[in-house]
């Protein structure tokens, strides 16, 4: 039957014929096989590879397939090297996740995959996310405990909900990001090798249409840059003039001023900057005028020179600037009178600072 005759179907481009489409989840692994699935081009559930159980390399013997009408999940290979087999399809419906799959290097059969309206999970020993070139829009871009080295793989995006790099330690770069416009939510960049933000230049917006979830009201940051001992700059931020909820920057062992951050004029949350080990001035921040919430600046013990915030206008919580054992408590006292001399009228702890050092 051709398919034309039925309405209902809203992706035609996926099938020509009612023959062509498997209205069901599709699992390959211990109990099923690729030779039930050949012959179809679209799949109107998920398509879920798991286990090695049949020794399968590629998806040749799903050549064809061009749709997706729910997730794939590629997880839990040992087998698998790539995914061959799979140049027609264009697109996923859910998610696209691959996890714990030890020989996958190559995913470049996906270089026509143009929709994931989903996330997209790289939980996996991937080297490059090359293929995936033509995706512009995702939910949720998520790494985590990944190798991949190389972003280039993504350069055709162009807006994501949230962005997240957890325990990526093989990444050097950001670049292949620089078409990224708009960050909807937050990004989180944890326990990885890159040098700088450089790669997320393009950035215009951040966190300022997240539906998701109230980022506020869970204590979620709309930046985080923690644990990454190679981050000499923070460069790459330079379209953004506001953040719309909490900046963390913690335990970036590289990091000496906040460079950077210079077109940012408003922080709607809290300003966390902590244990950056040779962070010494917070150069990069002069033009912040107002911060809604705290400011907890700690445990930078290198930390010398505070006056970039001087010109900070309006604070609507504490000034926590203790247990950085360099920072002059005199330009801590400073501080302090001029935001008092605005109206601020909030608590402050300043021991551990350096109360003999002058401010001269």
């Amino acid at each position: 039957m051709e398919l034309e005759e039925y309405p209902d179907y809203d992706y035609l481009p996926c099938a020509e014929r009612e023959e062509e489409v498997w209205h069901a989840n599709v699992t390959i692994g211990t109990t099923m096989g690729f030779d039930l699935f050949a012959g179809f081009t679209y799949f109107t559930g998920e398509l879920t590879m798991e286990g090695d159980s049949l020794l399968q390399k590629d998806f040749t013997k799903l050549t064809g397939l061009k749709c997706i009408g729910g997730a794939m999940h590629i997880r839990f290979t040992d087998e698998l090297e790539s995914l061959h087999g799979l140049e027609s399809l264009i697109r996923v419906g859910g998610d696209l996740e691959f996890r714990e799959n030890f020989s996958l290097v190559d995913i470049t059969a996906l270089s026509n995959l143009t929709e994931v309206p989903g996330d997209i999970l790289i939980f996996s020993d991937i080297p490059s996310v090359e293929g995936l070139q033509n995706i512009t829009k995702v939910n949720n871009l998520h790494f985590l405990a990944a190798n991949v080295e190389s972003l280039q793989g993504l350069r055709g995006l162009k807006e994501a909900n949230a962005a997240i790099f957890n325990t990526t330690r093989y990444l050097v770069s950001l670049e292949g990001l620089e078409n990224i416009k708009k960050i909807k939510c937050s990004i989180s960049i944890i326990d990885t090798s890159i040098a700088s933000l450089k790669g997320l230049s393009g950035l215009e917006s951040l966190a300022q249409e997240c539906t998701d979830y109230d980022l506020k009201a869970e204590n979620l940051p709309a930046l985080s840059i923690r644990t990454c001992p190679n981050l000499v700059s923070l460069e790459g931020m330079d379209s953004l003039t506001q953040i719309p909820a909490d900046l963390i920057i913690s335990n970036n062992e590289s990091l000496e001023t906040l460079i950077g951050l210079e077109k940012i004029t408003f922080l709607d949350g809290d300003l966390m900057i902590s244990e950056n080990k040779i962070l010494t001035s917070l150069t990069g921040v002069e033009n912040l005028k107002t911060i809604t919430e705290s400011i907890q600046i700690t445990l930078n013990i290198n930390l010398v020179d505070i006056t970039a915030l001087y010109n900070l206008e309006s604070l609507g919580g504490e000034l926590d600037l203790s247990s950085n054992k360099k920072l002059p408590t005199c330009q801590c006292e400073h501080l302090r009178s001029l935001l008092e001399a605005k109206g601020w009228t909030g608590s402050y702890d300043f021991t551990g600072t350096d109360g003999t050092a002058s401010c001269e």
